[in-house]
């Protein structure tokens, strides 16, 4: 692996573990609670029996990983950032006991899991982040028991984007209520990146078929942003 690359990862890890740590939580007022709960009730639906086990890959400061669990799944959290996951572990009293698993992992590499290990696996606003989506959708598919399910939420890319950088900033700042120079920072340097290339943004339609070319047989596609992707790992 090339140095540059090693440098631009830590990089990414670092800036993502001070995102979660202390700017995360508080733009969660602007994040749909509403959706939320839609994708909640997705799993819920179509679950066969309690205690089924969910890998939220990506699970940043574990906004699902603890509405799953007080659902009554028995959720395996994983994220690359250690700030994302201490946030997580702070909200895990709000679970019940031993339902919530959380680990470091990252999603461009194989994950440490056998196969066949979960019944369902949810993706957030991950998928378009990672090094190579193929690659990822292929790890979670084998670690997906067959006819297990996948829900990929996916955001469009914002109209924010189309206002220049600051008052993008300023706008989300607002909306969220957040303050302070550090939260200011981090959410220009996110705004940042995702204009320049380090998001990438797909229709429902390439979400489609990026799912088939990974060998899932696709279930439904929510077009309406958030796009929301069901999948399922065809049986055999």
């Amino acid at each position: 692996m090339r140095l540059d690359h090693i440098c631009v990862g830590w990089l990414r890890r670092q800036f993502w573990s001070v995102y979660g740590r202390y700017v995360y939580d508080r733009q969660a007022t602007i994040r749909s609670r509403a959706t939320n709960q839609r994708v909640v009730d997705l799993f819920v639906g179509r679950r066969r029996h309690d205690g089924e086990r969910v890998l939220d890959a990506g699970c940043g400061t574990g906004e699902y990983t603890v509405r799953l669990a007080q659902a009554g799944f028995r959720v395996t959290g994983i994220d690359y950032a250690p700030g994302m996951l201490s946030r997580a572990r702070s909200k895990l009293a709000r679970t019940p006991e031993g339902s919530v698993l959380l680990r470091m992992a990252s999603l461009d590499r194989p994950l440490p899991f056998p196969d066949a290990s979960f019944e369902h696996c949810i993706l957030v606003s991950v998928l378009q982040a990672v090094a190579e989506p193929g690659f990822t959708l292929g790890e979670l598919r084998r670690v997906l028991r067959p006819g297990g399910t996948l829900v990929v939420v996916h955001y469009p890319r914002p109209p924010l984007h189309d206002l220049p950088l600051l008052a993008e900033v300023r706008t989300q700042l607002a909306g969220s209520g957040a303050r302070g120079p550090l939260t200011f920072a981090m959410v220009a340097a996110k705004s940042w990146g995702e204009r320049v290339g380090a998001t990438r943004y797909w229709t429902a339609g390439e979400l489609e078929r990026m799912s088939l070319d990974s060998r899932y047989r696709v279930v439904s596609i929510e077009s309406r942003a958030p796009i929301i992707a069901v999948a399922e790992r065809p049986p055999g």
